[in-house]
């Protein structure tokens, strides 16, 4: 069996790459529209920009690199963490902690 098929088990190997490819903004991004039901990408950027105080224009700027990656999806309909941006959160904040399927 090829050792290499299992490094993908450990979610710690994937931790530093993750972490150099999506920045802390990004995380905040992810993590917020898990975290509530919003019906646009402006309601969550304006929510997390008052509770942050990151600029709104920052904001926008990393929800659609975040949409370009296909870890978020926005547009006709409520927004969306897709899977892989679940999956990215989830290791970027910790595997113990849960992240929600809204």
């Amino acid at each position: 069996m090829d050792k290499r098929a299992g490094i993908f088990r450990d979610y710690a190997v994937l931790k530093p790459v993750i972490l150099r490819s999506i920045s802390k903004n990004q995380i905040l991004i992810l993590s917020h529209a898990c975290s509530k039901s919003f019906s646009s990408v402006t309601k969550i950027l304006v929510d997390l920009s008052e509770e942050s105080g990151i600029p709104l224009s920052t904001l926008k700027l990393k929800a659609r690199e975040l949409r370009e990656m296909k870890l978020l999806e926005y547009g006709d309909s409520k927004v969306k963490v897709t899977e892989l941006g679940k999956f990215v959160l989830k290791i970027a904040i910790g595997h113990e902690n849960k992240v929600n399927d809204n």
